[in-house]
């Protein structure tokens, strides 16, 4: 899969740049460029970024991810490149299924159908998703009306005041993968999610483990403090189908 060549159209960067920028290391500090929804930026880690601004409401940590330009855009296009959803989501990826991808980022998941799964008539489909203002919602605003501008996207800009998305219906698809650490609300997220699901509805949903470790920066203590009673509530209604790192959970209603 090219998955740099969203990224050379949007970024005006050639292949090797789209490449190096997707790379993760530790400590880099790369400089990014502008698009028409953005500013270049560079010259600071993760952490920098993080420490540049205070970071005491909800707010301020939201918009954390607009200060760092097109970090994730080039980051997150990479990571998951290669990544089959198709595994865990099975039988759920029919005619008329509705799909939200939350937390999306440039929403790698539906990107994934648009270009990889020909079983289904995607314009049957419904699709949600949901992100804080940034540059990998807007880079997905792009790519996803340029490849299908004939299909139904509901895009949901979370605020501290918005802190959970207003559904106007129910889920046979959920993806949320690689965001439960960075939510300050997971448990009324979970909560809303449940609430919109249809019955047998696959949730694909990834949390990582910091087994020794601590929360801190974007990994907000707010999720690891809601953790215990956020995943109670999820296995009480979305039992573990298949786990592993990656969890697949049927809805039981």
């Amino acid at each position: 899969m090219e998955w740099w060549k969203d990224l050379c159209e949007y970024y005006k960067v050639d292949k090797e740049t789209a490449i190096q920028l997707g790379v993760r290391k530790t400590g880099r500090k790369p400089n990014f460029p502008s698009s028409p929804t953005c500013p270049a930026v560079g010259g600071k880690n993760m952490e920098e970024f993080w420490d540049s601004k205070p970071r005491n409401t909800i707010q301020q940590k939201m918009d954390f991810y607009k200060d760092i330009g097109a970090w994730s855009v080039f980051r997150q296009c990479n990571y998951r490149s290669n990544f089959n959803y198709g595994r865990y989501f099975g039988n759920n990826l029919k005619d008329g299924a509705s799909v939200v991808e939350y937390g999306c980022g440039v929403a790698p998941f539906v990107n994934w159908l648009i270009e990889n799964d020909a079983r289904i008539d995607l314009s049957t489909c419904k699709f949600s998703l949901v992100d804080v203002a940034s540059e990998t919602l807007e880079f997905a605003k792009w790519r996803l009306n340029k490849k299908r501008p004939d299909l139904q996207f509901d895009f949901h800009e979370i605020t501290e005041k918005y802190a959970v998305p207003k559904f106007t219906q129910n889920f046979d698809i959920i993806c949320i993968m690689d965001v439960f650490e960075h939510l300050p609300n997971p448990y009324d997220v979970v909560d809303n999610l449940i609430s919109h699901s249809n019955k047998n509805c696959i949730m694909v949903e990834t949390w990582v483990d910091k087994t020794g470790g601590k929360a801190g920066g974007p990994d907000l203590e707010e999720s690891d403090n809601e953790r215990p009673q956020t995943e109670a509530l999820l296995n009480s209604k979305y039992p573990i189908a298949k786990g592993g790192s990656i969890r697949a959970r049927v809805f039981g209603g």
